[in-house]
């Protein structure tokens, strides 16, 4: 296959050759003997000079870059394309960028820029797509909390349904675990309604213990239509964690609540946001002895309620479930379900008590508790606005934010000097 022109990009050390990576499934020396993918250094070195020898016979136009730094890393031109003579821009834009950062070839010979400057174009940064013809957008508080960690992820994956090919996930799905630990808490709290059952339960070890292997069991069955596992053994494993998990909490942290009655389990709703309709769906809320609303929302990874803060939070779910029924709910809350750690991250109007005992949970509370509501609802309007009208910057709060995103290669944030 031939072409006009070739820019070939990420030609760095890290990349060309690629890494070793044999299959831990297969024989090691019949890897290399057959010379698969990923089985020795001289395999992928003999690669990368073949893939590299092709591009370079494809095209007339060839030009090979790469990104100086990729966080705080320095990145050096693979050694494998060296030899090429250098390629610095006659355009004024590109030549004031190349003075302040230097391209590491060796050659000058700078009219070599004329060849390709006939197709090669600055443009503008293109931050802003179209605006939403409506208020109907799949994603619910997902794409609210999308468009707060990064516009152009948002965009892209509810606007354009962008998505890549899930990973191949060797053992248990840290997603999937967690969806475990979701289904049991549900089905446990369909049985057990409020907090004088569970402290009869509390009173007899036994039947606790029973009635949550029960729930366990019951959440396994459903987990095993999505979930495939191999050994069987892992099932038993999992199960058996999943139990540990919720024994833990319900001793820990739900013994010592005050009196509550459950008022709702993966309850839907909706909420217009400067007319984007989102879709909720709550945990659970709990009633409290005073006729107030807690919300809570499980969590099987590292959270607290400063997560929810500022005006991106990293998640907006609480909020967001909180701003649908603003009258009844003067609580909110993260439940913090792992096996390392059992926690419970909160915010609570002034007087509103969760817990019968001192130093148990982290519930904190604002001075005014409309106030928090209306601050609330302020930043989240902003993000609605923000996806009506097509706002779709690459702009990450932060670097985690890239290490999740599987858009990496449309938005090459990590190409840019």
């Amino acid at each position: 296959m031939s072409f006009d022109g070739i820019w070939i990009c990420d030609t760095d050390s890290d990349h060309w050759p690629g890494t070793t990576k044999p299959n831990p499934l297969l024989s090691l020396s019949l890897q290399k003997k057959y010379q698969l993918p990923g089985s020795g250094a001289q395999r992928e070195l003999a690669y990368a000079k073949e893939l590299l020898a092709s591009f370079t016979a494809s095209a007339a136009k060839v030009v090979f870059s790469w990104g100086r730094m990729n966080r705080e890393q320095e990145c050096a031109l693979t050694p494998l394309v060296s030899h090429l003579p250098e390629i610095v821009s006659h355009h004024p834009e590109l030549e004031n960028l190349c003075q302040q950062q230097p391209l590491n070839y060796q050659s000058p010979e700078l009219e070599q820029f004329h060849a390709i400057g006939q197709w090669v174009q600055l443009s503008a940064p293109d931050t802003q797509g179209l605006a939403l013809p409506d208020d109907k957008l799949s994603g619910g508080t997902a794409l609210i909390k999308s468009q707060s960690l990064c516009p152009f992820q948002a965009y892209g994956r509810y606007r354009m349904a962008l998505s890549a090919d899930e990973d191949f996930y060797e053992g248990v799905n840290p997603l999937d675990r967690g969806n475990l630990v979701h289904q049991a808490l549900e089905l446990f709290w369909q049985d057990t309604k409020n907090s004088h059952q569970l402290a009869n339960l509390l009173a007899h070890p036994g039947l606790l213990q029973q009635k949550v292997e029960q729930a366990v069991s019951n959440a396994l069955l459903l987990w095993k239509q999505t979930s495939w596992l191999q050994p069987e053994k892992l099932y038993q494993l999992e199960q058996q964690r999943a139990e540990r998990i919720l024994l833990n909490w319900l001793i820990e942290q739900e013994s010592k609540r005050s009196e509550f009655e459950i008022s709702a389990l993966e309850q839907k709703q909706t909420l217009n946001l400067g007319g984007l309709t989102i879709r909720l769906q709550a945990d659970r809320i709990d009633q409290l002895a005073t006729g107030d609303h807690l919300i809570i929302d499980y969590k099987t990874g590292l959270k607290t309620i400063a997560a929810t803060e500022g005006e991106r939070p990293e998640e907006p779910q609480l909020p967001l479930y909180a701003l649908s029924n603003p009258d009844q709910t003067k609580a909110v809350a993260f439940a913090v379900l792992r096996h390392d750690r059992i926690s419970f991250s909160g915010l609570a109007q002034e007087g509103l008590s969760l817990f019968n005992e001192s130093g148990v949970g982290s519930v904190d509370s604002p001075p005014d508790w409309p106030q928090q509501l209306a601050t609330w609802h302020g930043h989240l309007l902003q993000l609605a606005q923000a996806i009506m009208a097509g706002e779709a910057k690459v702009d990450p709060i932060n670097e985690q934010v890239c290490d999740y995103c599987d858009l990496q290669s449309l938005c090459r944030k990590q190409e840019k000097l």
